[in-house]
């Protein structure tokens, strides 16, 4: 059985003091202009399986206990206001095959739990972010993913040749970044898309 969960009114503000559970019938909150922080009435449905803001005005840091809807497969915060780190209680999320975070205010590096522990990714978007850092050497363990958007952030370091060893691996993008070095010889044929702008050292 498919659970959905949405908020139908195109001002509506969230608040402590809404009841998200009256609003019970879908699980989308897309493009409804919705505004504020995320409502805790929302970590008692812990038996989401896909959950979508995106294209609103949510603000504020993801608050940590996201993490309890272990349920989750599907994942999106594209184009808000959420800013911040994301929260390392996250890592819960292991049935995750799709995260999108792109166009954000996301700070912080990306997380390496990130590889340890979404083995069943296929699609992870965190492009026009603030993240900085290193790409994680643990992203050599998503041996699913399909497609990869790094793009316009603050990730220096070099690019991990591991990435390039994912089989699955079709779209990769990590432009606009401040990434070095030379690209690795060992592009594999499945690998379809891919933008990669490098500082060379």
């Amino acid at each position: 059985m498919m659970f959905m969960l949405a908020l139908v009114h195109l001002t509506l503000s969230l608040h402590p003091r809404f009841n998200l559970l009256d609003f019970f019938f879908a699980r989308r909150v897309y493009a409804l202009d919705v505004r504020g922080e995320i409502p805790d009435e929302l970590w008692t449905l812990t038996f989401l399986d896909n959950l979508t803001f995106g294209i609103n005005a949510l603000s504020g840091e993801i608050p940590k206990e996201l993490g309890l809807l272990t349920e989750l497969q599907s994942l999106s915060f594209g184009t808000n206001n959420f800013s911040g780190p994301l929260p390392s209680e996250l890592e819960d999320l292991t049935k995750l095959t799709q995260m999108w975070a792109s166009d954000n205010a996301f700070t912080g590096r990306i997380p390496g739990f990130i590889g340890n522990n979404w083995s069943n990714i296929t699609a992870l978007r965190f492009e026009g972010n603030a993240f900085e850092g290193p790409i994680p050497a643990s992203f050599s363990n998503l041996t699913s993913l399909t497609d990869l958007d790094l793009s316009f952030n603050n990730l220096t370091g070099r690019v991990p040749d591991v990435l390039f060893n994912l089989t699955l691996l079709t779209h990769l993008f990590l432009g606009d970044n401040k990434l070095t070095g030379t690209l690795s010889t060992l592009k594999r044929q499945s690998l379809q898309t891919m933008c990669v702008a490098l500082v060379f050292i």
